[in-house]
Formats: C-alpha cells, sequence, structure tokens
C-alpha cells in the first residue's frame, strides 16, 4: 500500500459531462509549474477532450474516442452513420431525465472505456516526463460534481480502477474533489491580486457543459480555505444550450425529422450542433448591436435531413431553400431558460449567507460565455463587490486539484512554497480541534442558516442548540476535556450533514416547482388556444347551422314548386290528350266531309256531262 510519502506526481484529472482534461506536476517543482496536457489527438493548444466514444456493432469494442469520435463535415450519401455515445457520465447523478444510451451499453462500461482511453494519455505523458512507479509514486486527484453522493463515488473509483489506472480498487492514492472546490484553491493567489480580505467570503460557479456547481469558501491566513456551506448544483451546463438550438430546428422542420436524424443519422446531427457552437453560441454577447445573423445551410451541415421533412415544413424549407437564419432572439431564448437557472442557484446561495459575499469567480468551460457573464455581472452587481474570470477559467479545476494534492504529500520539504501550505493546513487543523471559540463561529454560521430553513428543519435547529448549550457546559466544566468535546464535533457534523441533505432537498424541490410552473404556463397557454379554437368550432357551428336551416327552407320552396309543376304538368298532359282526341275526332269529320264531297263533285261533274251531250 503507497504511503503519502511514496507519491512523486501529482495528476488532476477533471472528467466532465462533455469534455474531459488534466494538469499534473512533480511534488519537487514550484506551484506555477503545474502543466495542462493541451496536445489531444493533432488538436494541438486544448485544455480538453471531448468525453465521447464510438464503439464498434457490438458495443464491445472502442473503435474512436475525443476529437476522433466526433462528427466531420457530412457526405451527401444516404448511409446509417455510428452513433457516438456521449453524456453518460450523467447517468452518475440524480438528473430524472437522463440521456438515453444505446441498447445493451452500460453507462458503467462507458465510463469505464473512457477512462481507459483517456488513462493511455496520463500513463504516456508521466512516463515521458519522469520515471516513476505509475501505481505506487503517482497521486489522482479526481474532480467531481458537487450532487454526488457517497454511491456515485463509489462507482466512480469502480470505474477508475476497472480502467487502469488503480493497482486495486480501494487503493489510496486516488482522491476526489468537487470541482468548485479544486477552483477555489486554484484562485486563492488570484483573490490576494483583489485585495481579498482575510475573513472575507467568495463563491465560486463552476460552469461545466452538463451541470453548474457552486460553492462558498472563506479566505483565512496564509492562503488557506474554509468552506462555510456545502457546495450545491444543478443540471444546467452548456450542453442545455445546445438542446435549446435542436428545439428551434424542431420548430423548423418538425420534431420527427429530428428524431429521426438522431436515431439513423446522428453524426450529421452532432456536426450540426458543432457548427452552431462555433458560429454562434460562443459568439453570443446578449448585445444586439453586436449580433449578426447566421445563416445555417441544411443541405450543406445536415443534407440528409431533406429525406425527413415532411409537409407544411418541406414546403417553408424548400421555399427557404433549406436556409435557415438564426436571429438574435432566437439566440437569445435558447440562452435564457438555462442562464436563468444558473441566476437562481447563485441568489438561493447568497441568501444563505445574507448576500455577505466579496466576489463571484466563474470557472469553467461554458464561463467563457460573454452572455452569461454580463447576465450574472448584471444581476448580482449591486450585491457582490468583485464578479470575474481568473486567467484560462477551463484548466483552473486540474490546476486546483493538483494544488489540492501538494497540500497532502508531506514529502515536498524541497519545495519551500508547498511546505508552508502544507504546514499552515496542520496549523489550522490543530486550532479547530484544540480552540473553542471555532465551535462557535460554526454555531454561529449555523444559526443563520437555520433561519431560512423550513418548519421541516425545526427539529433539527432544537437538536444543535441543546448540541451549544452542552458544549458551553462542557467548555465551563474542563476545557481539557477533549474526547467528550470531539464528540460533540461529531454530532455537530451529523446534525450540518442532515441539514445540508434537507436544503439540497428544498434546492430540488425549488428547481422542480420551477419546472412545474413552466409546464403549467404552457399547459395553461395551450388551454387558452383550445378555447380559443373551441368558441371558432362553435361560431363556425352556429354559422353551418343557420346554412343547413336555409338551405332546407330553400329545399322545401323548391319541393313545393316541383310539386306544383308537376301537378301543372299532369294537367297539359291531360289537356294534350283531350286535344289529341278531339283532332282524331276532326280528322274523322273531316275525312266523312270529304267522302261525301267527292260523291257530290262526282255527280255534279256527270250532271254537266249530261248537259253538255243534251246541248250537241
Amino acid at each position: 500500500m503507497s504511503k503519502a510519502s511514496d507519491y512523486r506526481v501529482i495528476v488532476g484529472i477533471d472528467f466532465g459531462t462533455t469534455h474531459s482534461g488534466f494538469a499534473y506536476t512533480h511534488v519537487r517543482t514550484q506551484l506555477n509549474e503545474i502543466i495542462t496536457h493541451t496536445d489531444w489527438q493533432d488538436y494541438a493548444g486544448r485544455f480538453k477532450v471531448p468525453t465521447v466514444l464510438l464503439y464498434d456493432d457490438d458495443l464491445k469494442s472502442v473503435q474512436s474516442w475525443g476529437f476522433s469520435a466526433l462528427a466531420k463535415r457530412p457526405k451527401r450519401k444516404k448511409v446509417i452513420d455510428k452513433k457516438p455515445v456521449e453524456l453518460f457520465k450523467l447517468h452518475l447523478g440524480k438528473m430524472s431525465n437522463k440521456p438515453p444510451l444505446p441498447n445493451g451499453l452500460d453507462y458503467k462500461k462507458a465510463i469505464t472505456d473512457y477512462l481507459h482511453e483517456f488513462g493511455k494519455v496520463v500513463k504516456n505523458k508521466i512516463d515521458d516526463c519522469w520515471k516513476v512507479n505509475f501505481f505506487t509514486q503517482v497521486l489522482f486527484i479526481f474532480t467531481i460534481p458537487t450532487e454526488f453522493d457517497d454511491n456515485a463515488i463509489s462507482i466512480m473509483r469502480e470505474c477508475i480502477f476497472k480502467a487502469g489506472l488503480l493497482k486495486d480498487q480501494y487503493a489510496r492514492n486516488l482522491r476526489f474533489i468537487t470541482g468548485p472546490e479544486a477552483a477555489a484553491i486554484h484562485c486563492m493567489k488570484y483573490l490576494k491580486e483583489h485585495n481579498l480580505s482575510v475573513g472575507a467570503n467568495f463563491m465560486i460557479v463552476d460552469c461545466g457543459g452538463g451541470t453548474v456547481d457552486l460553492t462558498i469558501s472563506q479566505l483565512l491566513e496564509g492562503e488557506t480555505l474554509s468552506e462555510i456551506i456545502e457546495g450545491s448544483g444543478g443540471y444546467c451546463g452548456g450542453n442545455f444550450v445546445d438542446q435549446e438550438f435542436l428545439k428551434f430546428l424542431e420548430s423548423k422542420v418538425g420534431a420527427n425529422a429530428i428524431s429521426q436524424v438522431r436515431e439513423n443519422h446522428y453524426c450529421q446531427l452532432q456536426y450540426m450542433v458543432q457548427e452552431f457552437v462555433r458560429l454562434v453560441k460562443m459568439k453570443f454577447t446578449g448585445d444586439p448591436s453586436e449580433f449578426v445573423d447566421t445563416e445555417l445551410e441544411l443541405d450543406d451541415i445536415c443534407p440528409v435531413i431533406k429525406q425527413y421533412c415532411k409537409g407544411e415544413y418541406l414546403d417553408k424549407m424548400e421555399e427557404d431553400e433549406w436556409t435557415i437564419i438564426l436571429k438574435f432572439d432566437n439566440v437569445k431564448i435558447m440562452f435564457d431558460p438555462i442562464v436563468k437557472r444558473i441566476i437562481q442557484l447563485i441568489d438561493t446561495r447568497l441568501h444563505l449567507i445574507n448576500n455577505n459575499c466579496s466576489a463571484i469567480l466563474m470557472v469553467g468551460g461554458f464561463s467563457e460565455s460573454k452572455y452569461l457573464q454580463s447576465r450574472i455581472k448584471q444581476e448580482f452587481s449591486s450585491k457582490v463587490k468583485l464578479i470575474t474570470i481568473p486567467p484560462q477559467p477551463v484548466s483552473a479545476i486540474m490546476k486546483g486539484a493538483v494544488k489540492y494534492g501538494l497540500m497532502r504529500v508531506p514529502y515536498i520539504s524541497h519545495d519551500e512554497a508547498i511546505q508552508s501550505l502544507y504546514n499552515e493546513e496542520k496549523i489550522l487543523q490543530d486550532e479547530i480541534h484544540n480552540n473553542i471559540k471555532q465551535y462557535k463561529l460554526l454555531y454561529n454560521k449555523l444559526q443563520k442558516r437555520y433561519a431560512d430553513l423550513t418548519k421541516n428543519m425545526e427539529q433539527h435547529q432544537v437538536i444543535v442548540k441543546k448540541l451549544k448549550n452542552e458544549n458551553e457546559k462542557i467548555k465551563e466544566i474542563n476545557q481539557t476535556n477533549r474526547s467528550k468535546i470531539e464528540s460533540q464535533e461529531q454530532m455537530i457534523n451529523q446534525s450540518r450533514q442532515t441539514l445540508e441533505l434537507k436544503e439540497n432537498q428544498l434546492q430540488n424541490l425549488e428547481k422542480e416547482k420551477v419546472e412545474l410552473d413552466i409546464k403549467i404556463e404552457s399547459l395553461l397557454q395551450k388551454n387558452t388556444n383550445l378555447d380559443t379554437q373551441l368558441q371558432n368550432v362553435v361560431q363556425q357551428n352556429a354559422l353551418l347551422d343557420k346554412e343547413i336551416n336555409d338551405l332546407n327552407d330553400i329545399n322545401q320552396k323548391h319541393q313545393q314548386r316541383i310539386d306544383r309543376s308537376q301537378q301543372s304538368l299532369e294537367l297539359v298532359k291531360n289537356q294534350m290528350k283531350n286535344l289529341e282526341k278531339e283532332k282524331d275526332e276532326e280528322i274523322n269529320k273531316y275525312k266523312l266531309m270529304s267522302d261525301e264531297y267527292k260523291e257530290k263533285y262526282t255527280e255534279l261533274l256527270n250532271i254537266i256531262n249530261n248537259n253538255n251531250e243534251k246541248t250537241n
């Protein structure tokens, strides 16, 4: 089993939701010689590599990872893409709607496989720099979100071991620290440069791809820290802006089209998001005068979407020549729900300390968003004197993790700067155990927090007050009775953890309330729309009923006319029959008369002839 004195190299690893990276140093180097690895798969100068995997068809072997697993500019052939696996770290947390993984792939395997590939780079880099025993002389400091519980940390340790970074699962050369705590350690010197005095409170806001984590610490003597409120966080990182962009696309091409592309051509969908991040997201400042409308040509960045776009969406996209224009208001709407959640997180934590905060430091990849920076400054500049971003905010957590490791390695007697930090930490620990005033300070802080808790916390308030009274009695009776004081300290810590758990539950309920409010507002809007549609339908039905009645009246009148016409027709027919009969009778009469006239004519001729003969 390795001892603290065996460690020669410290490696700080920031295993992130969307990107990961590491920094490292030898214990005999100065603090300013901490190195951040920036050579990733032919991408020089990048602090982090994408947390992405690409598996074979059986989901057993990793074909590529990091940058090489990201989508490239799509071809126009209608082929089914292999779907990269990403966002698998979110399965460690308590997120309700976890992103789906391919069927048959366990998130623990994905984490292990990624850390295995990532660990190869770490091993090669350490081996290139120093010839040390990787399993006994390298101390790993992994950063984790504030919301990780013991189970999540245990799973992380298991995955790190299976990835080949540890000799055994319970090796002592692995430590964990939350991202904001690591960033706070890294920023101590930066805070001193901004003249923050001893006793000042400051907040670290770690804005990553998946989560945003916060912690509030107090600056103590000797550039040491004391966390005064346990860290908290939420799922409102930069990746959720990307999800809002996809919702915007759904409004243009249809939800079914996006769903089909996600399922069958994920690389093209991923490339489309990459283009949005590159062209729009990272440049957005929130200032309309600085914004330029951006055209996304879908037949270029996602040509396959044409075969899934149907109906009115297809007609509109063909009319627009498959070009989507992102305007200022479109992009702002994508950012605002996420930024609002981050502001709510910050405001809640500030409220717990009665806005007694001297500085807010933003770190992490999403903290580089100019719009996020401006909104936080706009919201809190009247309450917090200093709101800023330290140099290289993306690497702050990794470097802070390394410094945290250095503070826990006694084998650094040759390094006066680090030894000083170690000695000061030891002095601080002695003061915590030997100075009863530290307990009173803790009580005061707890009492301030009790004022903001709900009635459900009253029972814990009574317990803490009892503990405080008992502790005062112990102090009066015998200050040297260390065992009783330590027992009281343990009970206080347990109560504190219980209180923080309740506080986190309240925070989660508050977030759920916000989400429910949004859903209710959406449902109310839908209900209003449906009421309007119903009124329109009722009006249309009334008009149709009137038209039907009018048509029935007209039909009845026409029927009456038809009946009268039929009667007239029958009458005419009868008259025609009578006329025909009279005609026949007249014809017969004329025939008879004609015969008579013929006979008389014949007789007359005979008489004339006879007369002529007599005359002759």
